[in-house]
Order: C-alpha cells, then sequence, then structure tokens
C-alpha cells in the first residue's frame, strides 16, 4: 500500500460518532490475602483483534474503504484535518479534523463545477488543490457551488 493510502472504517449510518470496537485484554493483579486486587502487575494492553469496529451511537457494523488521504488547510495556511477519499467511490469523501482524538470522520459530498472537486465543512467551501483542498475565495454575488439551483 502506498504512503497516503490507509484504510478507514465509517459508520454505514453517516452518524459521524466515535467507532468502538471490543478487545481481550489480560491483566495480572497483586492481590491481598482476601483475593481483593490491590496493585496492577502487568498488563498485555489491547491484543489484536479480528472484529470490525462499530457506530458507539447506532451499533451498526462500520464499513471498511481503501482511502488516499489528503490534507485540508484553513486560510491561515494550517493544517485544518484531513480528508480520505475512497478508492470505489466517486461523489463522498471522510473529513476528518485535526484536533479530534476520537477516529470518527464525517461524510462529505463532492460537488464538480469547471472540472475542479469541492466540499463545503463549516458553510466554507474547500476546492482539490495539487497539495489537498484549500478554501475558495468567493467574491461577493458570487454563485455558490452548493446554492440551490
Amino acid at each position: 500500500m502506498k504512503e497516503n493510502e490507509k484504510y478507514i472504517y465509517v459508520c454505514p449510518s453517516g452518524c459521524n460518532a466515535p467507532l468502538v470496537c471490543d478487545f481481550d485484554v489480560t491483566e495480572t493483579w497483586f492481590v491481598d490475602p482476601t483475593g481483593e486486587p490491590v496493585e496492577l502487575e502487568s498488563s498485555d494492553g489491547p491484543g489484536l483483534t479480528t472484529k470490525t469496529p462499530r457506530c458507539s451511537k447506532c451499533q451498526a457494523k462500520a464499513e471498511e474503504h481503501k482511502c488516499k488521504g489528503l490534507t485540508v488547510w484553513s486560510e491561515t495556511n494550517e493544517r485544518l484535518g484531513a480528508v480520505y477519499v475512497p478508492a470505489e467511490l466517486d461523489d463522498i469523501v471522510f473529513f476528518k479534523l485535526s484536533h479530534s482524538g476520537l477516529n470518527n470522520v464525517e461524510r462529505l459530498t463532492v460537488r464538480k463545477k469547471d472540472n475542479m472537486d469541492a466540499i463545503c465543512i463549516g458553510g466554507t467551501i474547500y476546492l482539490l488543490t495539487d497539495d489537498g483542498f484549500r478554501p475558495r475565495q468567493e467574491l461577493p454575488g458570487q454563485e455558490s457551488l452548493f446554492s440551490p439551483r
């Protein structure tokens, strides 16, 4: 797999909620004479799992998508987040804010105009460039790509 390609999991219902997965963890505890745990001696941490993550909101089994990762840049040229473009879908991308600790992503629709890909995040339009998505600079009175027709 290429460096900027990743497999991601998303809720098939588009809940945009964090995903959860069950893991088996083994812990060894020091116990007192009555058998009550006193101090953690060791833990193997979450082991590998073959279970598929599920949505924490609707409990649906998450979909797996092979994606190309692209950066979303803010108006001040800072990294706003990442967009994951699925290989098998033409009009959908998944967006994750940089400061979001959990792996929840927002499903966004890609619009095309004049052969340019555009997405809308929080009311701002971002256009696909050579180095990711950058904010579109709209002029007053200019028709938006996302305006109703």
